[in-house]
């Protein structure tokens, strides 16, 4: 089996916006990764498609489970 990459092979398509994100995730504890979803959609109407978004989601619920932030 190959080696696991450590680098990224594209740019985090949410790295402008999740300052933001990681703001309402401390603000709103009982938050769901579809809120967050429908949160970005309603700010940023267009910007990300929705396999940006599907990709996403597994970070947001790991953030919201352990209550840190990331780097998506």
């Amino acid at each position: 089996m190959g080696r696991k990459r450590t680098y990224r092979t594209r740019q985090a398509p949410f790295a402008a916006v999740w300052p933001q994100v990681e703001i309402l995730l401390q603000s709103e504890s009982g938050l769901q990764a579809k809120t967050v979803d429908d949160w970005l959609q309603e700010r940023d109407s267009g910007k990300f498609d929705a396999c940006q978004r599907g990709t996403a989601g597994p970070t947001l619920a790991r953030d919201l489970r352990s209550g840190s932030g990331s780097d998506v």
